[in-house]
Order: structure tokens, then sequence, then C-alpha cells
């Protein structure tokens, strides 16, 4: 999701003494506008497509994509879909020939590049295909792929349990690869990467970190290399999220480190903050909590709180899957279908997309998405 620049207002309210706070402990702002057209009809024309033919359980759920008015997912059995964007029907199920046995051969990663999809497998494999399931290229690693692909320029990049690796996505040739050997591996679960500039800054699910530097392909130092943090056989508590020129990492879902690429150095460094056992979001320069009884709003740049908020009734028991700045607004998205909408530190209404069971929310081209446990997505 990418967000326009343009007006901006504070994320809470300034006071006097906020006005003399250094440049690290200032009250940053928030831009508000948004590239999304956000519809307040959301329940209209919804329609839900059965895009992974059985459920999820630990497995990571896919995305679809809409190409010239058409949805495009790929399901557990290897076959892409063709749906019609207008009512969901299917129009097309396209085996995908993948000569490979492996029991761990489950697609974790299915993204559009152009007009050609590229697709991950818990195996180590990564193919691309184009919109009639020919393989183009394949790529295969003998190591456990299941974080989230990322696309940067005409490069791929894959995290494995103990390595990160850049692919060239016109040929599916390896560029190079970085191993990065720690503690035996139990689950390869977790990872997480962002880029700033030419640089990928990345956790493993071995939970080692480091950065890369992508116009020489090579290792990246920088005191972010330094940080202390807890070691765990499943790190998916752990969260990197970059807002301007700063990188943040959340340890644990406890411990909170703020670090400025630009200067080299730490902001915050293992600051302790509320514990966030139920869920947490980051968004630009806040990390949103929804803890037993509130949801607080952390200043990133500082661990101070911008604001807390009682929790509703109608989502006491829901985890936070995302939070987005539409119509000058915070949006928070919650697993039960449930839709708040903050201003300051006011819930300013409360939305219910009449669906459950959520493990993925995002947007493509004004459309809501919203992925389920049942294998299944609702298009709104």
């Amino acid at each position: 999701l990418v967000f326009s620049c343009g007006t901006v207002e504070n994320f809470s309210e300034i006071n006097d003494e906020d006005l003399n706070q250094t440049k690290y402990e200032k009250i940053d702002k928030l831009s508000l506008n948004s590239s999304i057209n956000f519809n307040n009809e959301l329940n209209k024309n919804k329609f839900t497509i059965n895009n992974y033919k059985k459920s999820y359980k630990n497995n990571s759920p896919l995305k679809i994509y809409i190409l010239d008015n058409e949805i495009y997912a790929f399901n557990s059995n290897f076959e892409l879909l063709k749906f019609d964007l207008n009512n969901g029907d299917l129009i097309e199920a396209i085996l995908v020939d993948i000569n490979d046995t492996s029991p761990l051969l489950i697609p974790t990663n299915f993204i559009q590049y152009k007009d050609k999809f590229i697709i991950g497998f818990k195996s180590g494999l990564i193919i691309l295909v184009d919109r009639n399931g020919k393989i183009i290229w394949l790529n295969k690693t003998n190591k456990i792929l299941n974080t989230n692909i990322r696309l940067y320029e005409d490069t791929l990049i894959a995290i494995y349990e103990d390595s990160i690796k850049s692919i060239n996505l016109n040929n599916g040739l390896t560029n190079w690869t970085e191993v990065y050997k720690d503690m035996p591996i139990y689950q390869a679960k977790g990872g997480a990467m962002v880029d700033f500039a030419n640089l990928i800054y990345f956790i493993l699910p071995n939970n080692k970190i480091g950065s890369i530097d992508m116009l020489f392909g090579e290792k990246h130092s920088s005191n972010f290399d330094d940080l202390d943090i807890q070691s765990s056989i499943n790190n998916t508590n752990d969260k990197l999220h970059l807002f301007e020129s700063y990188l943040f990492y959340l340890d644990e879902g406890e411990y909170l480190y703020t670090f400025d690429i630009l200067s080299d150095e730490f902001i915050l460094y293992k600051n302790k903050i509320l514990s966030s056992n139920n869920s947490s979001v980051f968004v630009n320069n806040a990390l949103i909590i929804k803890n037993d009884n509130f949801i607080n709003a952390i200043n990133i740049m500082n661990g101070n709180i911008f604001w807390k908020i009682e929790i509703h009734k109608s989502f006491k028991k829901a985890n936070i899957l995302d939070a987005k700045i539409l119509n000058n607004k915070l949006n928070l998205f919650f697993d039960n279908g449930i839709i708040v909408e903050i201003l300051n530190d006011s819930i300013l209404n409360i939305k219910d997309l009449n669906v459950k069971n959520i493990n993925q929310i995002y947007f493509q081209k004004n459309i809501l998405f919203t992925s389920h446990l049942n294998g299944k997505t609702t298009i709104f």
C-alpha cells in the first residue's frame, strides 16, 4: 500500500512541552492522505471465491490478483484459477505441471509480477508462470520457505530458515546467497524484511538479523547488526517496520528498537512496551497494541503513549490484523470482520464486514480483500 504525500495532521494533540522536545522525542506527524477510495457500502456487492480449495491451517494465506477484469489465484492442488471479477464465477482452472514430489510442496507465496505470477513453495522451490500456467523458470533451494517474498526492481528477495537469496526475475538465476548460521532451527517460521533506498534490512526465522546492499549484492555493516534480540524457536511475533528514514523492530511483541538509518544510531534500544499478548500492528509512526482492556497507540519515536481507547464488546475477543489511514482517519481491521474508525483518541465509527475467521486483509485497485482460514477470499 502506497500512501501519497500531502496534508498532514498530528497523530495526537501537541502541548507546549512537546514543542521543546529533541529531534528524536518530538511528536512526529502522520500522512493522512491515501490513494484508496474507501467504499462505505462494503456489503453491497461482495462475493466469496474458493481460491485455495482447502483450509490454510498453519500455512501462509495466498493473495489473489486482478488482471484485465479477471481474478487470478493459485490453489493447494497446484491450479492457476481465473475468476470473473464481476460475480466471482470460475472461468478456468489450469494445472501447473510441477515435477516435484516433495512432501513440503505447499504454496506459501503467490505474487503478481507484471502480467505473470511468482509462486513460492515451502520446499524452497520458486517458479514464474504466465497467465496460461506455463512455467517460464524455476529456482530451487533445499531450505524451507515460509516468509513472504519481496520484489526489488528486477530482483526477487527470498528469506529461508537461515539465509537470504536474490534471484534474477528475468531468468530465475541466483544472483547471490548469504547464509547466517545460528542455533538449530526447530520451526522455520517468522522472518521479515523492509527496504530503504538500496538497502534491505531483515530478520531470519533463526533470529539472525542484518542488511544487504542491493547495489553491490553484499552484506551492509551497520549498528543495526548489534541488536541483542530475544532468542526464540518461533519469532512470528517479531515485526520490522519502516517510517521515513527510521527502522523499527518489535522483538517478541515486547521490546521496541528504533534505529536512525541515516545517522546509524539507535534512538530506542530494547525499550519495554505494553504487553502485546493479544495483537499489535505498526502504522506510520505508531505501534497499535490491543490488550484485554484497551487499544493503545505508542509513539515509536520515543516509546510514549499517544492515546488509549477502551475496548468495545464488538472486538474484545478479536485480534488486530492491519491498520490503514483512510479518509483522514485511522482504520483498524480485526479478524472478526470489525473495522474501527478512529480520529485522535476517539472511536468515530464501527463497521462490520459480516465475515469471520480472517487471516489477511489487503487492498488492490481500491478493492478490499479478506482471506479466511477456510481457504476462501471475500471481495468487497
